[in-house]
């Protein structure tokens, strides 16, 4: 209760026009970290003031770019192996509220098309074809050739609902798919 209090107090303080209050501000609620979004955002829907919004959208998009770093730096110490759980990691800056858990079942579900499809005498190469086929023909997944530096090319919410991706994101959901079938 007592951060909330602390939060909200030194939300009510951002449109102060002392630059060195404002800065002071700024610092103590990054230091809050994300138990402030909440707060920053309820503020920034009930105020019509563009200075104070703006300055809360630029804290929110601080915050949630410095848990996302932290988070990835965790990842890559623990070895970064599981390519989704990065790519989750990216996502989460643009899409904070992301249900990850819809990520990994419209994964799943392209590993059991794919399983479904397996014989067991099926050679290396004819798992590769019937792999390659759910993913490009079956499920549609394609570059996208009209838009390619898209940004939302590169989120894997939005490549998984669009079938369309640049090189890198198609990769990772490729791969994470086929590293979860072998396994």
């Amino acid at each position: 209760m007592e951060n909330s209090t602390e939060i909200s107090a030194l939300v009510k303080l951002l449109d102060d026009p002392d630059k060195e209050v404002f800065q002071l501000v700024t610092q103590r609620l990054l230091e809050h970290g994300s138990a402030a979004i909440a707060v920053l955002e309820s503020t920034w829907e009930e105020s019509m003031d563009s200075l104070l919004q703006n300055r809360i959208e630029e804290l929110v998009h601080h915050i949630q770019f410095i848990s996302v770093k932290e988070d990835l730096n965790l990842w890559y110490q623990s070895g970064a192996f599981d390519l989704l759980r990065g790519a989750l990691i990216i996502n989460r800056y643009q899409y904070p509220d992301l249900d990850e858990q819809k990520i990994i079942n419209n994964m799943e579900e392209i590993k059991r098309e794919i399983w479904l499809g397996l014989q067991k005498e099926m050679s290396s190469i004819e798992k590769i074809k019937l792999f390659n086929h759910v993913f490009y023909n079956y499920f549609g997944f394609t570059g996208n050739v009209k838009n390619h530096l898209d940004p939302q090319n590169s989120f894997i919410n939005q490549v998984l609902e669009s079938k369309k991706g640049n090189q890198i994101s198609l990769a990772i959901i490729y791969a994470t798919i086929a590293q979860k079938w072998v396994t």
